[in-house]
């Protein structure tokens, strides 16, 4: 080889490295910033560092550079956050409320957060009780969290770091467990190990779970850790960590009839047996009448109550007014959820039998679930980010992105959104999910179309004999 040619070679080669190493560096820089010094409040600089954190992400996924330095690279940039208090959300401090009642022998799910104040319990006092932005709900956090958040009660009453950090050793340890498992499927199904990094280095995924500590990390390791029995075929493992899975957030049960086609009735009603008594036996501490009649009437007050970050019903809430004069969402939010049921019966009873097509399931109803719910904050597009590994569908990375956008609305007190963000996000994201629908839809469409020929021909046959 020319010395000349050996020399350029060797300079593209630094050139590239050195490219990779910058990229490491700015995103580890803007993970400290955003970490340690950033206000929500302040959305130019927070929609400026998750840009170049994106930008990184992409630099460093399709670097050259081997899992083996890439995988301590993702655990240090989340231990970045182990002494910070969540600047973003202020969720964790009913994390630390309820875990603290739990603490004290109390039951969180029995009575709103004022009943306590005037109870004299060590730890809960006026001070937390004006940080926690829902204290006129019931909690909402399943028994895996609780277990979480009262073992986070033992840092004491006192710090609050403290209590944050033991909830984010295990919020680390989750996200080690989901890596590992994860690697584990893609060579379990020989698809390319590098799709890991998809996951791993997401911006949203790391800040929204290793910096705002939200339980999704735990519902998203017992799912991939579930899905990764399943795929082995040890079914009463699989079914016993999906029931760990609803326990750590109720998401999955709308996962739970794709199993009928998966496996088939009998080994799937043995399966639901198995789910079923083990969300059982962890409720099992929390659970009376009265804990089933407050959790329920928070959920119901999600469809009827809370709004921010929607599409679909932005849009049916604006022909509300429009038509009635007044916000529909008590009527339009059960309503709009309805869609997702009937999808999921449709998905359902697909007969596409493959364990590619399970999590394509998955990803298609919890997609249309979020696009229709009058709620959505950017750490609910973690699971979708978790399912699109191994599938050909990217959209939920953009909008693991764009979701961003919805941090406008915490510039001012009044939280008031800016719908002109929010129609490019989602603009954004419904473009780039029929696009790729339309690249694979001869694959995506048939398994429907063999149902359709099925029912013609059964048609024809019922014809015929009358």
């Amino acid at each position: 080889m020319p010395e000349h040619h050996y020399s350029m070679e060797l300079m593209q080669k630094l050139f590239k490295k050195n490219i990779q190493l910058f990229f490491i560096g700015l995103s580890i820089a803007l993970y400290i910033k955003i970490g340690y010094f950033t206000d929500r409040s302040n959305f130019t600089e927070v929609l400026i560092i998750y840009t170049g954190l994106f930008i990184g992400y992409f630099f460093i996924i399709k670097s050259g550079l081997s899992l083996k330095i890439l995988i301590p690279i993702a655990l240090v940039i989340r231990l970045i956050f182990l002494i910070a208090l969540p600047n973003l959300s202020d969720d964790f401090y009913r994390f630390i409320w309820d875990g603290r009642l739990i603490f004290q022998g109390e039951n969180p799910f029995l009575h709103l957060p004022k009943y306590y104040l005037n109870q004299q319990i060590p730890g809960i006092h006026k001070a937390l009780f004006e940080k926690l932005n829902s204290p006129n709900y019931f909690t909402i956090y399943p028994p895996v969290c609780q277990f979480v958040y009262y073992v986070s009660a033992f840092g004491g009453f006192d710090s609050l770091i403290n209590n944050v950090m033991i909830i984010r050793i295990f919020i680390l340890l989750a996200e080690i467990g989901t890596g590992y498992f994860l690697l584990k499927i893609l060579q379990q199904k020989k698809l390319d190990e590098r799709l890991f990094l998809i996951y791993a280095f997401n911006p949203l995924i790391i800040i929204e779970l290793t910096g705002n500590i939200h339980p999704e990390a735990w519902m998203i390791f017992f799912l991939c850790i579930s899905l990764y029995f399943l795929l082995k075929n040890q079914l009463a493992v699989s079914s016993i960590l999906f029931g760990f899975a609803i326990a750590s957030k109720l998401l999955p049960l709308m996962f739970l009839p794709f199993f009928m086609t998966f496996l088939g009735w009998k080994r799937t009603t043995i399966y639901y047996l198995f789910t079923g008594m083990t969300c059982l036996l962890l409720f099992l501490p929390f659970f009376n009448l009265e804990m089933v009649t407050n959790l329920s009437n928070s959920i119901n007050l999600y469809f009827q109550k809370f709004e921010f970050n929607a599409s679909i019903y932005y849009i049916v809430r604006w022909i509300g007014f429009q038509v009635k004069g007044y916000n529909i969402i008590q009527t339009a939010g059960m309503r709009l959820s309805l869609i997702p049921i009937i999808m999921i019966a449709i998905f359902t009873f697909n007969k596409r039998y493959k364990w590619e097509n399970l999590w394509e399931k998955m990803l298609l109803a919890l997609s249309i679930y979020f696009f229709v719910a009058t709620i959505i904050h950017p750490w609910y597009i973690t699971t979708l980010i978790l399912l699109s590994v191994p599938l050909k569908f990217r959209f939920a990375l953009l909008w693991s992105f764009l979701a961003v956008f919805s941090y406008a609305t915490y510039q001012t007190d009044q939280y008031i959104e800016n719908l002109w963000l929010v129609t490019i996000e989602y603009c954004a994201v419904y473009g780039l999910l029929i696009w790729e629908i339309f690249n694979h839809r001869q694959e995506l469409f048939r398994g429907y179309r063999n149902d359709i020929e099925r029912g013609k021909t059964y048609l024809k046959l019922r014809l015929k004999v009358r």
